[in-house]
Order: C-alpha cells, then sequence, then structure tokens
C-alpha cells in the first residue's frame, strides 16, 4: 500500500507469534508475541526455533500516522 498523505514510510513495525499447530492457523495466546520496530524496507529473523511455525504481520508507519495490519503470513 502506498504511504499516507503521499509521505514517506517512517518504519514498519512488525509482530512474530508462534502458531499452534494444533488448530487453524491460531496464534498461540499463552505466548507473548515478538514486536520490532524496522527502518528499512526488510529484516532477517534469527535465532528461531526449528520445526516451529510463525505468524508474521507487518505495517507502516509514517507522520500521517499508521497504515493497517497486513493480513497475517504463516
Amino acid at each position: 500500500m502506498a504511504p499516507f498523505n503521499r509521505q514517506q514510510v517512517s518504519f514498519y513495525q512488525l509482530v512474530v507469534q508462534e502458531v499452534d499447530t494444533n488448530s487453524t492457523d491460531m496464534a498461540i495466546e499463552k505466548l507473548s508475541p515478538w514486536f520490532f520496530q524496522i527502518a528499512s524496507n526488510s529484516v532477517e529473523l534469527r535465532n528461531l526455533t526449528p520445526n516451529v511455525e510463525y505468524l508474521l504481520r507487518v505495517h507502516a508507519v509514517n507522520i500521517a500516522g499508521a497504515w493497517e495490519w497486513c493480513k497475517p503470513f504463516k
């Protein structure tokens, strides 16, 4: 999506959460999600647990405010 008011994106916010593989695409509620503030348009996630699925959501923020969160990506 284009930034609000044609303003440049200031940063992105990323939420990463483990997924409960016993349910249908629902994130485990008992585990706290990880929140990241990213200044670039890419990020490398490290030290993830092998054989664990993660749910990611991101949105852009600029001086006009924050855009809606994207659809979850697993």
